[in-house]
């Protein structure tokens, strides 16, 4: 009885194998996203004060990045408001710089964290 498993188990593994060995295709171009044309969009927000973290958890929603930083940070970031004086749209590649430049005029700094896939961005007090 165990041996008829056993023949049974192997007999199916072919097939298993078979099913799993599929051809990738890619993604369809109206999917593909072009990172030199493909702009983020921050016109819904124009003119607006806000805390810094509202700015970062703005950015968080328009980028996909992920945003870290520490309690100390974030009472920091909520006791410092902004005024989004920036430009309506900004072009994927350039988003670094653009979030450099808004969270520096509030005393703030970031820079990425952990793994490159995560596109994770610790966000610190900028040293004096």
């Amino acid at each position: 009885m165990k041996y008829a498993v056993l023949v049974f188990a192997l007999a199916l593994l072919p097939a298993c194998r078979t099913g799993q060995e599929t051809e990738r295709k890619p993604a369809p171009e109206s999917l593909a996203t072009d990172q030199r044309t493909s702009e983020l969009d921050f016109s819904a927000w124009k003119e607006r004060s806000m805390t810094v973290e509202e700015f970062v958890k703005v950015c968080q929603q328009v980028s996909g990045f992920n945003f870290t930083y520490a309690d100390s940070t974030r009472v920091a970031m909520n006791a410092t408001s902004l005024r989004f004086d920036g430009p309506d749209r900004v072009p994927v590649g350039e988003f670094g710089t653009f979030l450099t430049a808004q969270l520096g005029r509030c005393g703030f700094t970031c820079g990425p964290v952990g793994p490159e896939h995560l596109r994770v961005l610790l966000v610190q007090p900028r040293p004096i």
